[in-house]
């Protein structure tokens, strides 16, 4: 029998190697290693004779291990096919015939080897490889080339799809993937084309997203990268991949490092002579080379630092001809001064764009969306339309545009033209705003010069005037070619114009500020690097002594100032001065002084505006189209006394602050009109069901989000369902009118006796809970006449939830009630007992979980009960397994906790659910009519704290739920007298029976035993010093919330891992010693918070969360924010 380390003898592995770009070479470095390493395998390489050619030399053959056999496949390309000259033709080919190719050659190697291929070992691209595995029951090894990050974009690309968009993604390429763990810091324009941007219908596109769905099929996967590089995606892969193995770096495994090194133009020999640190090495490969121009930038950029540098450049990138078709023409004295590594003199030709059009009448950029841009300069063209009659104006716009624009009643000598957008066909746009304009921008000059040709044969008539918005910057050249007038209209206003136009086209110091006349450059430098300027005036320039650097736009000094956009507001700032006339929507009196530095700056400028109020006589006698009755409603108001809110249909606040504007609204009882896109309100008329957990501390946090939900939505019907011993728990008379209460049946059935176990009734309602919930909820359908549309459940109730939605045909939004640690471990519950086992678990329960990201603290034994050890097979353990399960096809997710808290595991989470959402903490969020209530506090607590010292007192208080049991109490009371520490103890009056005789009377000075506190404002008092409890969520939470240290006694469920991380993760508390109170571990313990350095150490750690707690539910706050998310999907169904 062959030993476990040994290779299998005589076996037989198919390598597939991807033969474009470097795909090949380290997939042939890893057959070797594995060839060397075992002698008696066969390794079949295949791959195309091409790309064969340039991997194995003529004397390779000695120096290839034997066992190496290497075979040239067809390389896709028909006979007699023409390419066409794009990058990814080739490609296609390949991988369209790709499978077929691969099934017929390894067929003919088997026959040669005379042994079956029992592994395919291939590039991560051939996803193809998991269906042929299959069908030769081999196992597959897929080799991802790149790095973890690129792997995760496409294993993740659905994932990031749904989150991110795809049809407008480009608003959001700048927001990070925090929604996949280590990947906090990738900006979504970071990613692959073809994730969510570029063509994701071309066959490169299709074939990396399947590729991504395939690869966790594999027996392993593996990437030419270590382990601590990425040591975040190394877990999170881990997790995705049946195996996941970095084997790199590849370059310091190479066995070529002992032979001697292939050198011909001498570099290591230059380099010898150089000092330490001091070289720059250029190099982009022989696929991919920056464009001529950038070449060009590099040069120069080499020859003016002096940096001394070693370029490795094709041959062909240092000349070129004059007819390149890449519009860059280098004389052949450059590649001379190339050689010589001189490049000062060089002169490069630029081949500009076919600008030679035979005339333009009306030019106009696209609009994103409905902009101003339309809108304002048809305004001016239908006022010149019929001041000139006579006179054709042929209007050029995208047909997207015109439709949004037009009317039936425009003056007949206004002849409208539809013009090509410019956007490729089978491209799909990002959400990004400036993605379309630049899109049209670069093929403007060509589409303009196409529709002009016909709009001049049929009107008969030469152009003699341009007019077009300043954005189209080229208007003048093409006026200068076809000499004709060109008047450019600024559609904004005389600030931000002055700023385009003032910016001088020299090349920006980075030490400095220069005035040039009245040109100003300002530092790039201090302002981008160390943003120390962007309070200061821009007082250089006449008229903007009030103007901060900040205040410009975009693109001039701060920025992507290499975005097509920027570059094209800087080369119309420069054309401007050119055109005929310059004239805007603003009128003199506005910025005299700005109107008098314009009109040095143009051959003419005019204001023409307010464009609003200069409407023909004919439009104003037109009926107002107000549909919705707004100027009838504000003749009802009083002088001045409205507001007006509006932002347009481009750019809306998130809705977190459209929250703020209606809370705002609402509580200053200012009469306002707010136009808004219906797709920014809530839904008129919605139902939401509420499924309650009614059990524990599960069904008020769910309550107090209700009531939250509901107050944000007034039109929005909330029926809410529980058990009627929770609801009368629960509920008072001062609820939002639009929740409705539903008592439901508890499971128990008529006559049944309770044997006493706690779980016993829970476990009876979660059996019947399917059918109980789904009958009461036709009864409220029925009731309140509006179908539901949403399903919001404790996460607990994922059977009832998915059932009911499944039915109904409604989103599934789930609340979790405990913290992101205990639900981290319901989530990976298969993947911690596959990992730890279950069988003999007690002898490694004191191990970490540190395969689980951010679980590197928390031990087995600290996991919930259900996980790996207890009763595994009970209605309780296997609803909580299955709810991890389930989790993932919610909706949405949200917690009651703060993303700061636990960072990676929001990282995490983004990652496996749709949505998930942190909105708490829930204690800081009180609406401000529950705050102003009067505190019940009937054993004036708050009174008596009121005399003790600062951080002096501890809370003692368990709830009513789970509480030590009476020999723990004593142990309690013992420890508080002997102590001598002040203290508030909430409990349960039936269980101040087990207290110590005369304890109550000896400590009356002490402390107070109460049945009921105010625990909140009990917590938050300055006079508070630690909290001691179970370790519920809700406890910790509050403790966190107030900035007070813990000491936890934990009891069951998630108690022992929040306790955990309350000790080892945020080290706020401890965890009472042997897991018991006992007098003398009571009183060390508190000694320890109230006393000791490190229960100051605690104390700091606290404040620090809290201050973190109450950043996160403020206005600008992630919660905030986070709780806009969650009304979006309660209300509006995502």
């Amino acid at each position: 029998m062959t030993k476990p380390s040994d290779p299998t003898r005589d076996s037989h592995v198919a390598v597939l190697a991807f033969p474009f770009g470097t795909h090949a070479a380290p997939l042939l470095t890893v057959t070797r290693r594995l060839a060397s390493a075992s002698p008696s395998t066969v390794f079949s390489f295949f791959n195309t004779a091409q790309s064969n050619s340039s991997l194995f030399s003529s004397g390779d053959e000695a120096d290839r291990p034997a066992n190496i056999r290497v075979y040239d496949i067809a390389d896709g390309v028909p006979e007699g096919y023409v390419f066409s000259g794009r990058p990814q033709e080739a490609i296609e080919l390949f991988l369209q015939a790709a499978p077929e190719n691969f099934r017929r050659e390894i067929a003919k190697a088997e026959t040669e080897v005379g042994t079956e291929v029992k592994c395919l070992m291939t590039d991560a691209f051939f996803w193809f490889a998991a269906d042929m595995a299959t069908e030769i029951n081999a196992s597959w090894i897929a080799f991802w080339t790149a790095g973890a990050n690129s792997l995760s974009a496409h294993l993740y690309t659905d994932l990031i799809r749904e989150t991110i968009g795809v049809k407008e993604v480009g608003e959001r390429m700048e927001e990070t993937i925090g929604v996949i763990s280590g990947m906090e810091k990738i900006r979504v324009k970071d990613t692959p084309e073809g994730v969510v941007f570029g063509n994701l219908d071309s066959v490169f596109s299709k074939m990396l997203h399947q590729m991504g769905l395939a690869l966790p099929r594999a027996t392993a996967v593996f990437i030419n990268s270590f382990e601590d590089l990425d040591p975040t995606l190394t877990n999170n892969l881990r997790s995705r991949f049946k195996r996941y193995l970095n084997i790199g770096p590849l370059g310091l495994l190479s066995s070529t490092l002992q032979q001697l090194v292939q050198d011909p133009h001498g570099c290591l020999a230059w380099m010898e002579k150089r000092s330490s640190g001091s070289v720059a090495y250029i190099s982009f490969g022989t696929v991919m080379t920056p464009p001529p121009g950038e070449l060009a930038a590099i040069a120069e950029g080499l020859e003016s630092s002096k940096v001394p540098f070693v370029w490795s450049l094709k041959e062909k990138s240092l000349f070129m001809d004059e007819n390149s078709p890449m519009g860059i023409n280098l004389s052949s004295d450059v590649k001379d001064t190339l050689d010589e590594g001189a490049y000062g003199d060089s002169k490069f030709g630029l081949l500009d764009c076919d600008l030679e059009c035979t005339a333009q009448k009306i030019l106009r950029k696209r609009p994103v969306k409905r902009s101003c841009h339309g809108q304002a300069i048809l305004a001016v063209t239908r006022r010149l339309a019929t001041a000139a009659p006579s006179t054709v104006f042929s209007f050029l716009n995208t047909s997207q545009s015109n439709f949004s624009l037009l009317s039936s009643d425009l003056p007949p000598n206004i002849r409208v033209h539809d013009v090509s957008d410019g956007v490729p066909e089978g491209y799909v746009l990002s959400r990004n705003p400036q993605e379309a304009v630049e899109l049209f921008l670069e093929a403007a000059p060509e589409i303009f010069r196409r529709e002009l040709a016909v709009a001049e044969t049929e009107v008969g008539r030469k152009v003699t005037c341009m007019l077009t918005d300043a954005f189209i910057w080229f208007a003048g050249d093409m006026a200068a070619e076809m000499k004709v007038l060109w008047v450019a209209f600024w559609t904004s206003g005389t600030r931000s114009l002055l700023i385009s136009t003032q910016i001088s086209s020299e090349k920006p110091s980075l030490s400095k500020v220069y005035i040039y006349s009245n040109l100003v450059t300002l530092s790039l430098d201090m302002l981008l690097k160390e943003n120390g300027r962007m309070e200061e005036t821009l007082g250089c320039i006449s008229g903007m002594e009030k103007i901060r650097v900040k205040d410009t736009p975009e693109g001039v000094v701060f920025g992507n100032l290499d975005s097509v956009f920027s570059k094209m507001l800087h080369q119309m700032g420069l054309a401007l001065p050119r055109a005929t006339t310059v004239y805007m929507n603003s009128f003199e009196e506005l910025d005299p002084t700005l109107t008098d530095n314009l009109r040095l700056k143009f051959k003419r400028y005019l204001s023409i505006g307010p464009l609003a109020l200069l409407f023909s006589t004919s439009q104003r006698e037109t009926p107002l189209h107000d549909p919705h009755g707004c100027l009838a409603w504000i003749k009802k108001r009083s002088t001045a006394s409205v507001v007006y809110i509006a932002f347009g249909r481009v750019m809306t606040p998130p809705p977190g602050e459209l929250v703020v504007i209606a809370q705002g609204l609402e509580s200053s009882k200012v009469p306002f009109v707010w136009s808004l896109q219906e797709k920014n309100m809530p839904t008129r008329d919605s139902h939401v069901a509420v499924l309650v957990f009614p059990f524990g501390t599960h069904a008020a946090p769910l309550l107090a989000v209700t009531c939250r939900l509901a107050t944000a939505a007034p039109s929005t019907v909330f029926s809410f369902f529980s058990t009627a011993r929770s609801n009368s728990s629960l509920l008072s008379s001062d609820i939002p009118t639009n929740i409705r209460v539903h008592n439901v049946a508890d499971g128990v059935p008529e006559g049944f006796v309770l044997t006493g176990n706690p779980q016993h009734a829970v476990e009876l309602f979660l059996e019947a809970a399917p059918e109980i919930f789904r009958r009461e909820i036709k009864a409220a359908e029925t009731e309140v006449g509006r179908k539901f549309k949403c399903i919001l459940t404790d996460a607990f109730l994922w059977l009832a939830a998915e059932t009911a939605a499944a039915e109904m045909k409604a989103s599934w939004v789930a609340y979790y009630g405990g913290g992101a640690t205990s639900l981290t471990a319901h989530l990976y519950t298969d993947a911690i007992r596959e990992n730890v086992g279950v069988k003999e678990v007690g002898e490694r329960m004191e191990e970490t979980i540190g395969f689980i990201s951010g679980m590197e603290k928390i031990r087995v034994k600290d996991t919930q009960e259900g996980v790996v050890f207890g009763n595994l097979d009970s209605v309780f353990s296997k609803t909580l397994h299955q709810m991890g399960l389930a989790l993932p096809r919610a909706t949405a997710v949200f917690i009651n906790s703060f993303e700061e808290l636990d960072p990676t595991f929001t990282n995490d989470f983004r990652s496996e659910f749709k949505r998930y959402l942190n909105i708490g903490p829930l204690a800081l969020l009180s609406s401000p009519s529950q705050t102003s209530t009067l505190v019940h506090d009937p054993h004036c607590c708050l009174a008596w704290i009121e005399k003790r010292s600062t951080a002096s007192v501890a809370y003692i208080a368990f709830g009513r739920v789970a509480t030590p049991p009476p020999v723990e109490l004593v142990a309690i009371a013992q420890g508080l007298e002997s102590s001598k520490v002040p203290f508030v103890w909430s409990l349960q009056e039936m269980k101040m029976t087990h207290l110590p005789e005369g304890f109550l009377d000896r400590t009356r000075e002490q402390g107070m035993v109460v049945p009921w506190a105010p625990q909140v404002e009990l917590l938050n008092h300055e006079a508070m010093g630690v909290f001691v409890s179970h370790g519920g969520w809700n406890s910790v939470l509050e403790s966190v919330s107030a900035g007070v240290p813990m000491i936890c006694r934990p009891i069951f469920g998630d108690h022992a891992i929040n306790a955990r991380s309350v000790e080892a993760v945020w080290e706020i508390g401890v965890t009472i010693s042997s897991g018991v109170f006992t007098k003398d571990g009571f009183e060390e313990s508190l000694d320890r918070v109230l006393v000791q350095d490190d229960g100051k150490k605690m104390k700091v750690n606290a404040k620090k969360l809290e201050e973190l707690a109450q950043e996160a539910v403020s206005t600008k706050g992630s919660s905030f924010e986070n709780f806009g998310g969650l009304l979006d999907e309660v209300v509006n169904f995502g």
